[in-house]
């Protein structure tokens, strides 16, 4: 199996595992999550309540392979388990954006395993991974988890990782 394939295999499998969305989420597993170790993590009272929502309404898809992720940390973990970032590997949308690990590729060129990143003037807030051509593998938010949509207008740079 290629490492793009490894990190297309690792994406598909946790949008089917809903996976919520939690701020600074980095692949640590749902079942070992506590409402004090959430607080801790997210950056409100009121966005810990929605993730906290989220699993309850999804309960009965939750599964011992559910994790927790932040759109960055969705995207790390992916690139770890291929082997392309290193383990200890830490950063966020834009910092992924301008890192070594990744070659700048025109938007309209972008190829499945590409990153694709939402950008406000030149830093990017968001990230996903390109799943096929038209869709994009990404932590969206707290209502939604770690989803499958159609790649919009809003996402406009494409970042590609050095698959050697």
């Amino acid at each position: 199996m290629t490492k793009r394939e490894k990190v297309l295999l690792y994406a598909s499998k946790q949008a089917g595992r809903c996976s919520p969305y939690v701020w600074s989420g980095q692949g640590q597993k749902v079942k070992s999550l506590t409402v004090c170790k959430l607080a801790k993590m997210e950056n409100s009272g009121a966005n810990a309540g929605r993730v906290m929502e989220f699993i309850y309404n999804h309960k009965s898809e939750i599964t011992k392979n559910s994790k927790i992720f932040d759109c960055s940390g969705f995207v790390i973990c992916a690139l770890q388990y291929a082997g392309i970032l290193p383990k200890d590997f830490d950063d966020t949308a834009n910092g992924l954006m301008h890192s070594k690990y990744f070659v700048h590729v025109d938007f309209k060129d972008k190829q499945p395993g590409d990153l694709i990143f939402k950008v406000e003037g030149d830093k990017a807030y968001h990230v996903g991974i390109v799943s096929d051509a038209g869709m994009v593998t990404e932590a969206k938010g707290r209502a939604y988890g770690v989803v499958e949509n159609r790649i919009d207008s809003v996402w406009s740079q494409c970042r590609r990782p050095v698959y050697t």
